[in-house]
C-alpha cells in the first residue's frame, strides 16, 4: 500500500484554470490522504491462451473506491467498481487485480448528507466543480499506481499472480495484535514524489506522463511490498499483427482482440494460415502430410481461446487447388508493398472506429453529468425534507411553550383575582 497526500481545489475547474496544478488561492483548497494498494483477497490470476476455460475476470477484482470521514468516524461512500467514476478504462481487466483506493477526509471538508450516508455536492455553490476535480485527481493517482506495477510485471497476468501470492502474508498479519499494525493516521507508508501530470481535453481527465524526476519511496509501515518481477515480457507470435515493425501503430481494439468474427487479422487484412504442422507453423505449398496427420491437428483458435468460425467448407490438403503464378506474384507484391485497396479500407475502418470511440467517450461523460445532476436533485430533495421535519419540530416546541405560558397566565390571573376579593371583603368589614 502507498499513501499519497492530495490537494483538492473546490472552486476552480481543472479543465480551464491556469493554476490547476498548484492553486493560487489556498482558501479554496483542502488536503486529503489517499491510500492505494492491491487487496490479495480480491485479486485473482487471469486466464491464459493455454487454458481458455480459466476465469479471466471477476467483478470483485475491479477498482474499489472507499471514502472515509474521520470527523464523522465512519465509511460513508463505497464504489465496488469505480473505474467509470474515475474516468479510467473500464473494459476488460484494466485497473483490477483487487485495486483499492481509500480516501481519508481527516479534516472533514467533504460535504455529507444529513444522514452521513453519501456525498452532497449539491449543497455547495461550486459543487459540480468540486466533485469533478476530486474524482479527476483520484483517477490520476490510480493511473499512476496501477501503471507503475503493471509496467514492473510486464503483464496483467503476472501482476495478478504476484498479488495473489501475498494472501498468506495478509493472513499472518491478521493474526497479530492490532496494536502492532500501523494505522492510516500515524503510519509512515510508501509513497511517490515528483509525479508530472497533464490535462486530457477529450476525456476531461488528468493523466501522468513519464518523467525521470518521479521517485517511488518505500515506507516502513508498508509491511507487504511487491518486489521487482523476474519474468520477461511475453514474446509475440509471428502471426501477431504488431510483430511487423513497419506497420503503423493501430488504435485500441481490445474489444475486438485484433480479429474479426472470421478470424481475419484487422491489422494485416488476411486470415492466419489454416494449415499447421506439428509445431503449429504454417505449411508451405511444397510440403504435404497424410490425411490422418491433418485430422489430428488442433483447430485454429483466436487469441482468447475461442474457435475461429470458418468462412467456407473445409478442404483436405490434397483437395486444395494449385495457385496460379499470377496469384503468387500478387502475394509477393502484397508482402513487399501491400495492397492499396486493403490499406485504404483499413484506414477507413480505423477512422470510423476512432470517431465511434470519441462519441462513446462523449456519451459516457454526458451520462456521468446526468447522473451527478440526478444525485444533486435527490440530495436537494432530501435536504428540503429534512428542513420540513425541522420546521415541524420547531412548531411543536413553540406550541408546547405557548400552552405552558397560557397555563401560567391563567394561574396568575386566578391568584390576583382571589387577592382582590379578599381585600374587598376587608374593606367592607371595616366600613361596617
Amino acid at each position: 500500500m502507498h499513501q499519497i497526500p492530495l490537494i483538492v481545489d473546490r472552486r476552480n475547474d481543472f479543465r480551464t484554470a491556469e493554476d490547476w496544478l498548484i492553486p493560487a488561492n489556498l482558501d479554496d483548497t483542502y488536503e486529503i490522504k489517499v491510500s492505494i494498494g492491491f487487496d490479495p483477497s480480491r485479486a485473482n490470476p487471469f486466464g491464459s491462451r493455454a487454458d481458455p476455460n480459466a476465469n479471466t475476470f471477476i467483478g470483485g477484482q475491479a477498482c474499489s473506491l472507499l471514502i472515509f470521514s474521520r470527523i464523522s468516524g465512519r465509511l460513508f461512500l463505497k464504489h465496488d467498481d469505480a473505474r467509470g467514476v474515475l474516468r479510467l478504462t473500464n473494459s476488460g481487466t484494466h485497473f483490477c487485480q483487487g485495486l483499492t483506493i481509500i480516501v481519508d477526509d481527516f479534516e472533514g471538508h467533504l460535504p455529507l448528507t444529513p444522514t452521513k450516508e453519501s456525498l452532497a455536492f449539491g449543497i455547495e455553490d461550486y459543487g459540480k466543480i468540486h466533485e469533478r476535480n476530486l474524482y479527476a485527481w483520484l483517477g490520476a493517482l490510480a493511473h499512476v499506481y496501477w501503471n507503475h506495477f503493471h509496467t514492473m510485471y510486464k503483464s496483467k497476468a503476472a501482476l495478478g499472480n504476484a498479488i495473489k501470492a501475498k494472501k498468506f502474508n495478509v493472513s499472518e498479519l491478521e493474526k497479530k495484535d492490532p496494536i502492532d499494525i500501523p494505522t492510516l493516521r500515524f503510519g509512515s507508508f510508501s509513497g511517490v514524489q515528483n509525479v508530472c501530470f497533464s490535462r486530457e481535453r477529450v476525456r476531461e481527465s488528468i493523466r501522468p506522463y513519464k518523467s525521470e524526476l518521479t521517485k517511488w519511496i518505500p515506507g516502513p509501515s508498508t509491511l507487504i511490498k511487491l518486489g521487482a518481477s523476474n519474468s520477461s515480457k511475453p514474446k509475440k507470435k509471428p502471426g501477431d499483427s504488431n510483430s511487423n515493425p513497419n506497420k503503423r501503430k493501430a488504435t485500441d481494439m481490445s474489444a475486438l482482440d485484433g480479429y474479426d468474427s472470421d478470424g481475419n487479422d484487422l491489422m494485416g487484412g488476411a486470415p492466419p494460415p489454416s494449415i499447421f504442422d506439428g509445431n503449429g507453423q504454417a505449411l508451405d505449398n511444397g510440403q504435404s502430410e497424410s490425411q490422418d496427420d491433418t485430422e489430428k491437428k488442433p483447430v485454429r483458435r483466436r487469441l482468447d481461446g475461442r474457435p475461429v468460425r470458418a468462412t467456407r467448407e473445409p478442404q483436405r490438403f490434397e483437395e486444395l487447388p494449385e495457385t496460379p503464378k499470377k496469384k503468387k506474384q500478387f502475394k509477393r507484391a502484397a508482402e513487399k508493398g501491400g495492397d492499396a485497396r486493403l490499406k485504404k479500407k483499413l484506414d477507413d475502418t480505423e477512422a470510423a472506429l476512432r470517431e465511434m470511440q470519441l462519441e462513446l467517450h462523449l456519451s459516457k461523460a454526458t451520462c456521468d453529468d446526468l447522473q451527478i445532476q440526478l444525485e444533486e436533485v435527490e440530495h436537494a430533495g432530501a435536504g428540503e425534507k429534512n428542513q420540513v421535519i425541522d420546521l415541524k419540530r420547531k412548531l411543536n416546541e413553540k406550541e408546547l411553550e405557548h400552552i405552558t405560558e397560557l397555563e401560567r397566565l391563567k394561574e396568575d390571573h386566578a391568584k390576583q383575582l382571589n387577592e382582590l376579593k379578599l381585600r374587598l371583603r376587608e374593606l367592607e368589614e371595616k366600613k361596617v
